[in-house]
C-alpha cells in the first residue's frame, strides 16, 4: 500500500513504523509503533510467557504482530493488545483474569493507579495538542515531520 510506505519514509527518521492490522469497511487500522520499545515490551519475561500461553512467537516483532493480526480477525479487541499498547502487564493481566478494577480511564487500572493517572494525564494532553493541530488544518504527515524536528 503506497500510502503505508509513505507514512513510513516519515516515521523512519523517528524511529518509528507503521503497520496495517486489517481493514474494515471503510478504514485501515494502521499501528504506529516505536520498535525498540515494542521489542523492550514484549521481551519482558513475564510478557514474553503471556504471549506465549496465546501462540505468540516472540522471536521477532515481527511475528508479534503477524499473530496480533490473527487474533484480530478472531476477536475484534484480544486483551493482550494492551501490551501492544504499552499498558502496564499487571492491568493486561488484571483485566484478563477479571480482578476487581481499582480505577477506570483509558483502560481499566488494576494496580499502580497514581502513576497511571499520570499517564492518562499525559496521553489527554497530547491528544488535544494533536486534535488543536488537526483542527487548524495540519496534515499528519506535517504533525510527524515537526515531532521529529523536535527531537
Amino acid at each position: 500500500m503506497q500510502e503505508i510506505d509513505e507514512l513510513n519514509a516519515i516515521l523512519v527518521h523517528g524511529g518509528m513504523h507503521a503497520s496495517v492490522l486489517g481493514y474494515t469497511r471503510s478504514a485501515a487500522r494502521i499501528y504506529i509503533y516505536r520498535r525498540a520499545m515494542l521489542e523492550r515490551d514484549l521481551s519482558c519475561h513475564e510478557a514474553s510467557n503471556l504471549l506465549e500461553l496465546l501462540g505468540y512467537d516472540t522471536g521477532s516483532v515481527e511475528k508479534c504482530l503477524s499473530r496480533l493480526l490473527e487474533r484480530l480477525s478472531e476477536d475484534n479487541f484480544p486483551h493482550e493488545i494492551g501490551l501492544f499498547l504499552g499498558y502496564p502487564l499487571c492491568d493486561v493481566i488484571g483485566f484478563m483474569e477479571k480482578k476487581k478494577c481499582l480505577f477506570s480511564g483509558l483502560w481499566k487500572v488494576y494496580g499502580n493507579v497514581e502513576e497511571t493517572k499520570r499517564v492518562f494525564m499525559a496521553y489527554q494532553n497530547c491528544t488535544e495538542k494533536y486534535a488543536c493541530a488537526i483542527a487548524q488544518g495540519k496534515t499528519l504527515k506535517e504533525l510527524i515531520q515537526e515531532e521529529n524536528k523536535n527531537e
